[in-house]
């Protein structure tokens, strides 16, 4: 256009904007509404949504929400799509307080709420740990006439769990069904994440056996899940199970599956079975770490095995793993 002598208006930058924040160029977006407002051209409230959902799906919660402050300061009124990008740059940022006011200034516009608003609040309070305001507005949602989602459940369970709320995490894995949802991996995942927090092995491999009567295939994740709240009370040979099934399930165990189980043959005083999964993570091609070799040598010092602790010892020095005070102390 420039090229042609043909001077761009608003609408054209405005255009070009959000063409830059769906593909995820934000620096470019916000180029060209630096080179905008270096004109004679005042940017509307089109041209600030379209940067400040830019700034959003680019991960820059910051600057998104920098300038959704200066739009306000501007005497313009924010609308559904700069709010919801504010909202959801709240969510990447985990600033559940300013998401809540962002929400709050929504209604006190009379401005029409939406599920991916309110479910971007919700995620926003999870990533700030505030489960109590993540059931809140769940609740919310739940009495209002939006349409509910799954992804919405997901973070309200996920803030349960990250709040060691494991009884509320399960009752809104339960409630994702009554709602007529059906729950994904990463909602079985936060559920098995909450039992893990508490040692709550059993329920574990319930919501294990819960996702493949769902059809929903079990990942790594939720199998080292599984195996860490089997570790937190020491029954090690459900923890080796459970890791000999991910196997058998085509997933590679990683090092937290191994650290797990090690760490759970340590409480057990397993030591000869702790020394046989060291020695097949190197198989595995699964480089032990400080946690791994702390774990085994605890197992073999509550087995009086003093010759094999100072063998891995040795061993830790020369995987170039520089010893802890877990380590010497055992």
């Amino acid at each position: 256009m420039w090229g042609a002598e043909l001077v761009p208006n608003v609408v054209s930058f405005s255009a070009a904007i959000s063409a830059c924040g769906k593909g995820r160029e934000w620096q470019q977006a916000l180029s060209l509404f630096s080179e905008l407002r270096e004109t004679a051209l005042e940017p509307n409230i089109i041209c600030y949504s379209a940067a400040i959902s830019a700034c959003e799906k680019g991960e820059q919660w910051q600057s998104a929400l920098a300038m959704l402050s200066e739009l306000q300061d501007e005497q313009l009124r924010p609308n559904v799509i700069s709010y919801g990008a504010g909202v959801s740059a709240c969510k990447e940022g985990g600033q559940w307080q300013r998401a809540l006011s962002l929400l709050r200034d929504l209604w006190m516009a009379k401005l029409e709420m939406d599920v991916v608003i309110l479910s971007a609040a919700v995620g926003a309070c999870d990533k700030g740990g505030q489960w109590q305001w993540a059931i809140s507005l769940l609740r919310q949602l739940q009495t209002s006439t939006l349409e509910q989602t799954v992804i919405t459940y997901n973070s309200g369970v996920s803030a349960c769990k990250e709040g060691g709320q494991w009884a509320r995490a399960l009752w809104l894995l339960r409630e994702i069904r009554t709602a007529r949802l059906e729950p994904d991996a990463i909602s079985y995942n936060s559920g098995i994440g909450a039992c893990k927090a508490e040692g709550l092995w059993q329920h574990a491999l319930l919501l294990l056996g819960d996702m493949r009567e769902a059809r929903v295939e079990p990942d790594l994740v939720s199998y080292n899940s599984a195996v860490s709240s089997c570790e937190f009370c020491g029954h090690w040979r459900q923890a080796l199970s459970l890791m000999r099934e991910s196997s058998e399930a085509s997933l590679q165990p990683d090092i937290i599956s191994y650290s797990a189980v090690i760490s759970a043959c340590d409480k057990a005083s397993e030591w000869e079975a702790a020394l046989s999964l060291l020695g097949e993570m190197w198989e595995a091609k699964v480089q032990p770490s400080i946690v791994s070799y702390s774990a085994a040598i605890s197992a073999c010092e509550k087995g009086k095995q003093w010759q094999q602790s100072l063998s891995l010892l040795r061993g830790l020095w020369k995987a170039r793993l520089k010893p802890n005070s877990a380590t010497t102390v055992q």
